[in-house]
Parts: structure tokens; sequence; C-alpha cells
């Protein structure tokens, strides 16, 4: 009676964490690239499968409560670019871009990494969690665009003839 009220209330509670447990990796799993959440001493406390896919790994209990930078880069030491200790020292987001071989077998990729601060309900900070997004070809496109941009100039530049550009009412926009 009360003894089966308490473990009804028990198997409640615990398919109640179970599914906000399952909603909370379908919403990592969901968004494109890798999302690692790391506690105040860069121990993982979740990670997305995407992560584990791309790292080869075949399950959380791998990673789980280790450091990340002995997991992803097997370092004794927090990675020298790593933005997550300016995060946890300042409380603000963080981005960076990295050319570095994030994932294995990818030395040709560009990443942007973006870390935010999580705070608990009195407003401490307890960790981050970082996003990494694969920018290769959005950096291509910005580097096309540049060097597309020097060359008009220079021929813009250098030509003998007036050139001018004007917008759809007719005013010099160049």
């Amino acid at each position: 009676t009360q003894i089966q009220q308490e473990l009804v209330a028990t198997r409640e509670t615990q398919e109640k964490l179970l599914n906000e447990n399952s909603e909370l990796q379908a919403i990592l799993d969901a968004i494109p690239g890798y999302i690692t959440v790391v506690d105040k001493e860069y121990r993982i406390l979740d990670v997305s499968n995407n992560l584990l896919l791309a790292f080869g790994f075949t399950g959380k209990e791998e990673v789980l409560h280790k450091h990340c930078f002995r997991i992803f880069r097997e370092r004794d030491t927090p990675c020298p670019y790593c933005v997550v200790p300016q995060a946890l020292a300042t409380g603000q987001p963080q981005t960076r871009y990295t050319n570095l071989d994030f994932l294995p077998d990818s030395p040709s990729r560009c990443y942007k990494a973006y870390v935010s601060p999580i705070f608990n309900q009195s407003n401490e900070l307890i960790g981050v969690v970082e996003a990494v997004m694969d920018v290769s070809d959005l950096k291509k496109t910005e580097v096309a665009l540049q060097e597309s941009e020097a060359r008009y100039r220079l021929l813009a530049e250098n030509v003998k003839d007036v050139i001018w550009k004007t917008d759809e009412h007719f005013n010099l926009t160049y």
C-alpha cells in the first residue's frame, strides 16, 4: 500500500527522467555539427551522437566524465587554442575558427566553434556547451569573394577609361 505507492511514484519519476533525457538527446542530435557539454573542470557531461560517430566512439560511456582534451586531442592539459577557458573566466559566449584537424582524417576542413556558458538556477557558472560547425564551404566562398573584389578593384583602378556604377535611380555608387 504505502510501499506500493512509493514504488509507483519512483517508477513514474524514473520514466519522466528517461523521457527528458531522450528529449535532450534528440535536441543535441538535431543540431548540425558536433555538440559537447563540459563542466568547469573540462569533464564531458554530454555529447551529440554526431560527435561520437565522427570520432569513432560506439557509446557515451566511452567519453562521459572524462576530460575533453584527453578524449578528443589525447592531451594532458587543455588545448592552447581552446576558447572554453575564456568562456569559463568571463561567463560570456566565445567563438573561434580553426583549421586544425578537428576530426580524424579531415585536415582540409575549417571549423567554427561556438562556446556558450551554462548557469544553474542560482546563476552560478557550471560549465559550457560547445557547438562546432564545419564552415569550410563558407570560408572558401569568402576567400573567392575577396579575391574577386581585389581583381575588380585592381581593374577599376588601372583602367584608362572612366568607370562608374549606378544604382536603379542612377545615383553613382562607385
